[in-house]
């Protein structure tokens, strides 16, 4: 049903019903234009699902008495690396006018340690029990101390400083350390640097309710993003297979890169659950290097695969600036003298990612108005992205939701596995698109069984088995089915060239077009077609299909929809783009089946024509005041790009501009023109097309197509070309 819904987009007015034996049956196809995956609701509903279900384990598990709860009644006083609390018994305590922000505490305001203490009295209900400290997430390192005992670390000091920001503190009590009669003073000394706090519960609680708690905390905090970087690491890497084997596109390399660095990205999630734990093998300001350039780099890469999604045509300018804006904070992190620095650049990466993702919005902005393909296909996968941006903005210093600050990264992730399935429903739609029609296969389905045997000499003749006279028959019952449905789906396919491909030229204000087109067979290899707004022409082009028959057929229709589509877009895109848009999306559907095509895109603007060729004859150029005829290239190189459909090679056309005067006319035409042989085996070439031109009436274009036409026709005499023919004349007339 999509594909017929697109089919009808680009032809509006096409309606055709088959009147076959048995009835009259609408035309169906299962013609696709590439960019429009159709995924299965179930499976589009996948990702949404699983996220949901990861987000309710936070409901899985009850809270603990409230009499267990410590988040208030903190005190602080400063202090120094290798201080013991002995060492602070004296010093006086103040109260902490906020946990989650303790760099307001250290004299530098920059980093320093802070001991904070609690005095409590263990709840009833907890005593005689196994208890354990739940000191929620501490940034940037820690030690805690329960009545004068290390219960535990995490994090490094300086000089081997490594944050452990989002590990949920977790310190199981002694048998006999805690007191059950008595006060308990617990003690946290807590590096800051650069910011730093605690976050999240703060309790003692029964040891079986806190290893549950700290277990779902760490699994949503560090071992889920692990799993997540290691899908995204491989998927990476499959997408970057793809592209080196030329197999996809461009937007494949540049999702592979985003994966990749966003996947490195989230290495800061689960880094020191690595074998290495918080003594890593460097430092962790060259970490934290990486971990802001790779988060520059998907920014950068995710602008780049949207272009290429969505194929947007960009100018230099504008590809220099994003680059720019991933360069310059990229550069700057790099030569940052120590982290401290590093830290100190953060509103300014953040600025830098921010226009990443504004021109992003821009290019799917612009793409949503233009109606261009894809682009509602990735506004949709943009959905879990923005609900988990708003959940988390919504629930922003919620004592709730400092147990699910990942919000934000699992939106992304879910974006990013939205898209995998995108490309995945794009890659096989474009195999698909590239079979074989349906019913021609069962043409080589099956082998006759021989009615005699065999009749070699050198090997005895096979017996014939007693059912081979039904088997005969069944086979070619089946062989008759079969091309009986080859002939339905042909004669559907030349009525659909007949209606599109043979429409009288258009009538234009400031210009005058005739043509001849002559198939030679019910389905043409070649097809034309114009573009005007009104009456004012503004483009033209002309395609030929190496293959013939119904292969050939399929890949005119696929062209005359892909050129219409992409010339429609955007009216800024330049020419060139268009062709590379075209190209790209007919050589994966190609990929399989050998084909190829060459064409022409004109585009009119006033007196202006600018022109592209892939692998196409020659445009011709008559001028009105010389009479002169010339080729239309440039001088120092061939403009001829590839043949469509062979390879994505965004390099591959080169366009050029030209100004026309009036009673200046073009010639297009397809290569049996020139390449035709008459009775004596002698080519037509391109001198006779040329000299035909020359030789044409100083009149309008339906004279000159007369003559060119009819000297062909003398030329070929009795003999029927062997190919289709089309021959455009586009004459200026004011």
């Amino acid at each position: 049903m999509l594909a017929q819904t697109v089919f009808m987009r680009y032809y509006p007015n096409y309606r055709i019903e088959t009147n076959l034996p048995g009835g009259t049956t609408p035309m169906k196809t299962n013609a696709r234009v590439p960019g429009t995956p159709n995924l299965p609701a179930r499976i589009r509903a996948l990702p949404a699902a699983l996220l949901l279900c990861i987000c309710a384990l936070g409901a899985c598990d009850g809270g603990p008495a409230q009499d267990g709860m410590l988040e208030s009644g903190w005190t602080y006083t400063t202090g120094d690396r290798d201080e013991k609390p002995a060492q602070i018994a004296g010093r006086v305590f103040r109260p902490v006018p906020d946990m989650s922000d303790l760099s307001r505490l250290v004299p530098s305001s920059q980093d320093g340690y802070v001991w904070l203490k609690n005095e409590f009295t263990l709840p009833a209900p907890l005593r005689g029990k196994s208890c354990s400290m739940l000191l929620g997430r501490i940034t940037v390192a820690d030690e805690a101390w329960l009545n004068g005992e290390l219960l535990g670390h995490h994090g490094g000091f300086p000089p081997a400083l490594f944050r452990e920001w989002n590990r949920y503190r977790h310190y199981p009590v002694n048998p006999g350390l805690m007191r059950e009669n008595g006060p308990n003073i617990i003690l946290l000394k807590v590096y800051v640097s650069d910011g730093g706090g605690v976050s999240g519960r703060i309790v003692v609680a029964e040891r079986s309710f806190s290893e549950r708690f700290s277990a779902r905390a760490e699994f949503l905090g560090s071992s889920l993003f692990g799993a997540i970087a290691l899908l995204l690491f491989a998927a990476g890497i499959y997408h970057l297979f793809l592209f080196l084997m030329r197999t996809r596109g461009k937007e494949y390399l540049y999702f592979a890169l985003l994966c990749l660095s966003f996947g490195l990205y989230l290495a800061d999630r689960f880094f020191t659950r690595l074998p290495w734990g918080d003594q890593p093998p460097f430092s962790y300001g060259i970490f934290s290097k990486v971990i802001f350039i790779s988060a520059l780099c998907a920014g950068f890469f995710f602008t780049r695969f949207l272009k290429e999604f969505l194929r947007r045509d960009e100018r230099l300018r504008g590809m220099a600036v994003s680059a720019a804006i991933l360069a310059v904070p990229a550069l700057v992190a790099l030569f940052a003298p120590d982290y401290h620095a590093l830290v100190s650049l953060r509103p300014l990466f953040l600025v830098f990612l921010g226009l990443q993702i504004l021109l992003a919005a821009t290019m799917l902005g612009r793409a949503l108005w233009a109606k261009a393909d894809g682009a509602l296909t990735m506004l949709a996968c943009t959905v879990p992205l923005a609900v988990f941006i708003v959940a988390a903005l919504a629930l922003r210093g919620d004592a709730f939701f400092d147990e699910y600050f990942f919000f934000p990264d699992m939106g992304v992730a879910a974006f990013l596995l939205g898209i995998t399935f995108i490309l995945a429903a794009r890659g096989t739609q474009e195999s698909a698109t590239a079979s074989s029609i349906p019913g021609s296969a069962a043409l080589h389905a099956h082998a006759v069984i021989p009615a005699e045997g065999n009749t070699s000499r050198d090997e005895p003749a096979a017996a014939v088995p007693e059912n081979a006279p039904a088997t005969n028959a069944a086979v070619e019952r089946e062989l008759g089915e079969a091309r009986a449905s080859a002939s339905r789906y042909a004669w559907m396919m030349a009525q659909a060239q007949k209606y599109l491909f043979t429409a009288e030229p258009p009538v234009c204000d400031g210009w005058e077009i005739a043509r001849v087109y002559r198939p030679v067979s019910d389905i043409a290899g070649e097809m034309h077609d114009f573009h005007t707004d009104g009456s004012t022409l503004s483009g033209a082009w002309l395609f030929e299909s190496s293959g013939r028959g119904m292969g050939g057929g399929l890949v005119t229709l696929m062209l005359n929809g892909l050129a219409r589509r992409h010339f429609t877009a955007d009216g800024a895109v330049k020419l060139t783009s268009i062709m590379e848009k075209i190209n790209g999306d007919l050589a994966p559907a190609l990929r399989q089946s050998g084909d190829y095509a060459s064409g022409i895109l004109l585009r009119f603007r006033d007196d202006i024509v600018e022109y592209v060729n892939a692998g196409h004859p020659d445009l011709l150029l008559r001028k009105a005041a010389t009479g002169s005829i010339k080729a239309v290239t440039m001088r120092d190189r061939d403009i001829k790009g590839i043949f469509l459909g062979i390879r994505v090679d965004e390099a591959a056309y080169t366009g050029l501009s030209f100004r026309l005067a009036p009673g200046d006319a073009l010639l297009l035409y397809s290569d049996c023109l020139s390449e035709s042989v008459n009775g004596s085996g002698e080519p037509y070439g391109m001198d006779r097309v040329a000299d035909s031109l020359a030789g044409a009436p100083r009149a309008g274009a339906t004279d000159v197509l007369a003559h060119i036409s009819g000297a062909f026709d003398a030329f070929m005499g009795d003999r029927t070309p062997s190919d289709d023919l089309s021959i455009i004349v586009i004459m200026k007339t004011v």
